[in-house]
């Protein structure tokens, strides 16, 4: 089951920046020669892989926070995508570690004690509504 994880993860890395050029503009993929209907469906199963497989390992709700929480904490501090899913990648370490130790020492259930870290550092970096607001 999990080679599977690493086939879609590693045709991700393979092909980030054909993938990236098919979601971002259509219109630039044709011109640089790419099917974005062939990227986004490439992306589509690599993501339904990885999902399925993880579902079966940590669980639904883990998933979800993880996929969205992350990602929607470091918006404002990224300016390209590739940095966005590094740090991304980082928070979500982050807030396994963390929510793991809460979850001992506070003996909590795991799963919400790593949803409320990643929560709480979503709060933290996005305290200054300042920074979603368009400036250009």
């Amino acid at each position: 089951m999990h080679q599977r994880a690493v086939v879609g993860g590693g045709l991700i890395a393979w092909r980030w920046s054909a993938l990236l050029t098919a979601t971002r503009n259509e219109e630039l993929a044709y011109a640089s020669g790419l099917d974005p209907r062939q990227e986004q469906l490439i992306l589509t199963v690599c993501l339904a892989i990885m999902v399925a497989v993880a579902i079966k390992v940590v669980g639904v709700l883990l998933i979800a926070a993880m996929l969205i929480i992350p990602a929607a904490a470091v918006r404002c501090l990224a300016r390209t995508p590739k940095v966005m899913a590094a740090i991304a990648a980082g928070i979500r370490s982050v807030a396994a570690i963390l929510g793991l130790q809460g979850a001992y020492l506070f003996d909590t259930p795991a799963v919400p004690s790593v949803v409320c870290v990643a929560t709480l550092i979503f709060t933290v970096l996005n305290a200054d509504g300042s920074r979603w607001r368009d400036t250009g």
